[in-house]
């Protein structure tokens, strides 16, 4: 026997898609800013992160930093 469950609640939606502006990597005040290998140092020496995780990891700091510097960048114009 196969029994099917259909659901016609909707999930609430977030933001969107977020997709990273690598423009921003030539800009020499963001890559000051952003230290991608103190958070991969910080963070592949604990046993319990995968390789997996620690790229999940850098990309939250990437992003992170990244919302900051553009915040930041958008006041003093």
């Amino acid at each position: 026997m196969i029994t099917l469950i259909i659901s016609l609640h909707t999930n609430q939606r977030g933001n969107g898609f977020w997709k990273l502006n690598t423009s921003l990597f030539s800009d020499e005040d963001y890559v000051k800013l952003i230290n991608i290998h103190q958070t991969k140092t910080c963070y592949e020496s604990d046993p319990t992160v995968s390789p997996a995780l620690l790229w999940e990891m850098i990309k939250i700091k990437v992003r992170e930093f990244l919302e900051l510097f553009c915040d930041e960048k958008e006041e003093s114009k």
